[in-house]
């Protein structure tokens, strides 16, 4: 058993509760979102004064219910504003009431009403009927905000040192964003704030494994992952109780961010922000995260990065050494040519690789020395990397993009591998999304609906831990949840119509049963795909795959709620596109491979001599090699 120092804990406790914040921003769209339910009442009758004292009385028992969606409602009453008359008006509800006098009267009774006494953002600004298309925007605004945080993960990466200083700034600045909802009392500025707090969400979640892989042990960083992630439904259910007793959105979201502050005062006080994690000398490596990405293919053909490459990897990696020689000739020419504004880097490097150079001719062979020395060189490959400018350094970023994409062409299981994890993760968290959007339109209570389902995420959560535990089969697992996902989608949109409406239990059970699948099946998906992750690939192409996936993710995130408003309007069930994605990835499961060992770089520097047409186009001489 692990056992954290109080300094390790304290941190590991303000992650926890930034974790449950970023998680509580999917959780709360029912509740800040919270719209009213409608429902449709017809009935024909000769005598019109009966009908008037149906609507006096407020008696539509013998009416007849028929579930139509909000958008038809809507133009119904567009379609009569004439005849449609207001018969009661109070905060939560409002009931019309439209008569189409002919050989019979027809009398149609449409109910707004708001179940829960909520305060939220539809609420205040009446985002119903023609306004609905506001709240799309907004939401996909909101979302929106994913994709900026995924392109700033994929392009700006930071060591671990530097995270340290990135994530103590985020969680003061999410707190601040969620207090100052208090003070939006417009569309336009709850959609900035909105866009922030999912900014956010992504770039911490996209380096939230690698920053507790440097600050935790091993052993209990393997399952890290794991124990964050179910803060997602910790934080929400106290988020729900905090909504019973401040009901309107501006309040309990500002509890919220006193959560988040709390974090930004335990991260200001415990981190060291002068010395490299203990654990920086075990994973010299993985640090700093911008080489991380780089492939060992791509670190012999990047002019830029690699002098130090090879200074700090020329012991893990044998390759002859007239390969290396050639290969630097090459570099020095081109340098001389075209990377004249970098000169000054280029000094330093070299500095280092004599500082290298003298450490490793002093060198008698003991291990502790050994450990100095890298952890000295690693300081200094740091300090080198804070001296590159933003722009140099997403010029970095994009040719270590460009040269893993070449290094998967020569790896065509990685390519399948990817794919298919990409595909995961991304209908995982269509899902989610989804069923966040609708919950507040399912019948029954929503307090009652949303404790449920979190505890199904905190059971998720729980149950992928054991499954970690006990080494279950990846491919496995995932194919028997995509398609049984599949298969449950299947059945609502062929057996339960467009509409939840029935005061039958088992009935209702069985409407909410895709939501509470997609609940259960997304923290059981998200923490499988990234614990095993250092098992698919090599720690080289893991934040690779997953900054591709984050992007593409987000991407589809963003466009849900204008689906589910299309679907609404055209009338079909919104669970459609998941039973293609979910039958797709249960298929494409079986392409998994793992791709952490099966790639000879030795062999294939060799192949690569043997094809070497032109020495000084590198680019194009491994693209030949991986056509071989």
């Amino acid at each position: 058993m692990v056992k954290l120092s109080k300094k390790e804990l304290l941190i590991f406790t303000a992650l926890f509760l930034i974790m449950g914040t970023l998680g509580v921003a999917y959780s709360c769209v029912p509740f800040i979102f919270y719209r009213p339910t409608v429902t449709y009442l017809e009935t024909s009758e000769v005598d019109v004064n009966l009908i008037n004292k149906y609507n006096q009385n407020l008696d539509f028992d013998s009416y007849q219910k028929k579930p139509y969606s909000e958008l038809h409602v809507c133009d119904i009453l567009a379609q009569y504003p004439q005849e449609t008359k207001i018969i009661k008006q109070t905060d939560y509800e409002t009931i019309y009431s439209i008569l189409t006098p002919n050989e019979v009267t027809t009398n149609k009774v449409i109910k707004f009403t708001y179940n829960e006494k909520l305060e939220s953002i539809t609420k205040k600004f009446n985002l119903t009927c023609e306004n609905k298309i506001q709240q799309t925007y907004m939401q996909g605004a909101g979302f929106s905000g994913q994709i900026i945080g995924a392109i700033i993960s994929l392009f700006l990466r930071f060591s671990h040192q530097q995270l340290k200083y990135i994530y103590t700034i985020l969680s003061l600045v999410l707190g601040l964003d969620l207090i100052a909802f208090q003070f939006a009392e417009s569309v336009y500025s709850i959609t900035i704030l909105l866009t922030i707090w999912n900014c956010i969400i992504v770039y911490f979640m996209s380096n939230v494994n690698y920053f507790c892989n440097n600050m935790f042990p091993d052993q209990f960083a393997k399952y890290a992952a794991a124990l964050l992630n179910s803060s997602w439904g910790v934080c929400f259910v106290l988020f729900i109780f905090i909504s019973l007793y401040l009901p309107n959105y501006q309040d309990n979201l500002t509890i919220v961010g006193i959560q988040c502050i709390i974090s930004f005062v335990i991260l200001l006080t415990q981190l060291d922000f002068k010395n490299e994690s203990k654990f920086g000398e075990q994973n010299i490596d993985s640090k700093p995260q911008n080489s991380s990405l780089v492939s060992q293919l791509s670190q012999i053909t990047n002019p830029l990065i690699q002098r130090n490459s090879v200074l700090s990897q020329v012991n893990p990696i044998e390759v002859p050494e007239p390969v290396y020689e050639n290969f630097i000739q090459n570099d020095q020419q081109q340098n001389q040519k075209e990377q004249t504004n970098t000169s000054i880097q280029q000094n330093d490097c070299q500095k280092q690789g004599e500082d290298y150079e003298q450490q490793q001719q002093q060198q008698d062979g003991n291990d502790d020395n050994n450990k100095n020395q890298q952890k000295n060189f690693s300081q200094q490959q740091n300090n080198q990397q804070q001296k590159i400018g933003i722009m140099e350094q997403i010029r970095l970023v994009y040719i270590e993009f460009y040269d893993s994409l070449i290094e998967m062409k020569c790896n065509p299981d990685l390519i399948q591998t990817t794919i298919v994890w990409v595909l995961s993760y991304s209908t995982a968290m269509v899902a989610y999304a989804m069923c966040n959007l609708i919950l507040d339109q399912l019948e029954g209570n929503l307090y009652m609906n949303s404790i449920v389902f979190s505890s199904l995420e905190l059971v998720g959560g729980l149950l992928s831990g054991f499954i970690v535990y006990l080494g279950w089969n990846l491919k496995t697992t995932l194919q028997i949840n995509f398609l049984l996902q599949g298969v449950i989608y299947a059945l609502t949109v062929f057996f339960f119509g467009t509409q939840v409406s029935s005061d039958n239990f088992a009935e209702i059970l069985k409407s909410i049963a895709p939501i509470l699948i997609a609940k259960l099946s997304f923290e059981l998906v998200w923490t499988l795909l990234m614990t095993y992750l250092r098992d698919l690939m090599r720690s080289n192409h893991q934040l690779f795959v997953v900054a591709i996936s984050q992007l593409f993710s987000k991407i589809s995130i963003t466009i849900v709620p204008f689906y589910i408003f299309f679907a609404e309007y055209i009338g079909i069930n919104k669970f459609s596109l998941l039973i293609v994605l979910c039958l797709c990835c249960g298929y494409m499961t079986k392409n998994y491979k793992i791709t952490k060992n099966n790639f000879d770089f030795n062999k294939n520097v060799k192949n690569q001599k043997q094809v070497n047409k032109n020495p000084n186009n590198k680019t194009e001489s491994f693209i030949e090699m991986c056509n071989l």
